[in-house]
Formats: structure tokens, C-alpha cells, sequence
């Protein structure tokens, strides 16, 4: 019941800033982008409950064939006037793999919920107008970004012949790194992101990359754009019997709309 009232939340946040952005800004230079994604997980690492340990090499059609639904929500939404700005982005996925170290005696069928919840603090480090002899405008701009990654992790090990063990945990990381976006031509856009932190706070070490590929239309007066990219995520967190050192990996596309 918990992981639905989570993903209810995630959601009605994320529809309210989009209701919010359509309405007439209150001043002017407000800006909002509004990018919801699904992303194909595979993940990589050692998981260990209570003592109990797994490795885990587990692509996104192993996850996809195992679980009995996947479900995943993920969105970046950014609120910017001038060079400052705020950044909430949140990933939450129920996810599941069977038969993990097959025909050993630790073979056993992992599940877990997992949500990440990325929130930062945005200066506008770079903002570099450009043109072209067809009078055609682009831009890069660059964001340095100061914050912190909130974790809460439900995995299950259900060893074949030593009992399921589980456990919930969560903990906060402080990251800082930087997000770019790049216009190729006013049609045509990059996008990137990347953090580092944990420093022992929660983590040991955490680091996220992301890039996408992007392409801008109009649709209904909305300045919007389909991107596809790929993201990676590794947390290395022990404490207490639990054991996260993973690295979660895959494809992202989805959708991004910005309001001026």
C-alpha cells in the first residue's frame, strides 16, 4: 500500500506543476520544463538482506520477463527565473528476477521497490546565445546544481531453500554536479546531467549521468519535444546488514514540455 500512495504522490506533484505552468506566470522570466520519461532498467551489483547476499546481472528483458507487472515513474521538472532555479526529479520502478545465481544453492528470486528523489538547488553557470548566417537562434546553457538524492529501498530475497529475507531502508545523499542542454539547431537539442556525492553522509559514493537526444515540435501552442537518451545510477550504501552496491542502467524516452 505504501509504494501506490508514493506513486499516487510523485504523480498528482507532477500533474500540479504542469496545471500550474498553465496558467499566466505571476512576473516575468519564469520558466518551467516538464519531462516525464520511462526508463528500461537493467541492473548490476550485490544486494545483500540481513546477512543473506546476491549478485545481480539482470538486463531489462530479464526484469521484464520476471515481473508480474513493471511499473515505473519518472520525470524531471525544472522551475527557473533568471540564473536560479529548482530541480525535482523523482524514479520510482517495482521491479523483480528470478532465478538468480541459477543452479547454485543462493538461487533465489529477488523483488524490490525503489524510489530515487533527486532535489536541487540551480545557478545558471553558462548562458551562450548563438545565431547563424540564416538567422537561425540556438543556445547552451549550463546550470551548476547543489542538493540531494533521497533513497528508500524495499528488496526480497526468496532463497528456494532458506526462507525470504526483507528489509526497508532509506537514506539521503548530498550531490552537486551540473545539467547542460545543448541546441543543435532551434529543432534539434542534447541534453546532460551529472552528479557525485553520498561523501559518507549515506552512501559511500553515488553517482547519476544522464543524456538525451531531442527533438522540439508544437502541439496545441506548447512548446514541446520526444527525447531518447540513456541514464546510470550506482549507490554504494552499507549499514546494518543491508547491502546496496548497485548500478542501475538503461534507456530513457519520453516526452518534455516548456513553459516561458
Amino acid at each position: 500500500m505504501r509504494s501506490q500512495r508514493i506513486l499516487v504522490a510523485l504523480s498528482t506533484i507532477v500533474f500540479g506543476a504542469a496545471v500550474l505552468a498553465a496558467r499566466p506566470a505571476a512576473a516575468e522570466g519564469w520558466e518551467l520544463t516538464l519531462a516525464p520519461y520511462f526508463w528500461m532498467i537493467s541492473a548490476d551489483g550485490k544486494l545483500g538482506v540481513n546477512g543473506q547476499k546476491e549478485e545481480l546481472d539482470a538486463s531489462f528483458s530479464d526484469i521484464l520477463d520476471a515481473s508480474d507487472s513493471y511499473v515505473a515513474f519518472n520525470a524531471d521538472v525544472k522551475l527557473s527565473n533568471g540564473r536560479f532555479g529548482l530541480l525535482f526529479a523523482p524514479s520510482w520502478a517495482q521491479i523483480g528476477v528470478d532465478d538468480v545465481a541459477n543452479g547454485t544453492p543462493l538461487e533465489a528470486d529477488v523483488t524490490f521497490d525503489m524510489l530515487f528523489m533527486d532535489m536541487a538547488v540551480l545557478y545558471r553557470a553558462v548562458d551562450w546565445p548563438m545565431s547563424n548566417p540564416a538567422g537561425d537562434h540556438t543556445r547552451v546553457t549550463v546550470d551548476a546544481l547543489v542538493g540531494a538524492r533521497y533513497t528508500w529501498l524495499q528488496p526480497e530475497i526468496d532463497f528456494d531453500n532458506a526462507g525470504s529475507p526483507d528489509r526497508e531502508n532509506d537514506w539521503w545523499d548530498p550531490i552537486v554536479g551540473a545539467d547542460a542542454k545543448i541546441d543543435i539547431t532551434p529543432r534539434f537539442f542534447l541534453t546532460l546531467r551529472g552528479d557525485v556525492g553520498g561523501f559518507g553522509a549515506g552512501s559511500e559514493w553515488t553517482t547519476n549521468a544522464a543524456s538525451s537526444f531531442g527533438v522540439r515540435f508544437n502541439v496545441f501552442g506548447i512548446n514541446a519535444a520526444v527525447r531518447a537518451g540513456y541514464r546510470v545510477l550506482y549507490q554504494d550504501f552499507d549499514e546494518g546488514g543491508f547491502d546496496w552496491r548497485m548500478t542501475i542502467h538503461g534507456p530513457i524516452l519520453g516526452f518534455m514540455s516548456e513553459w516561458k
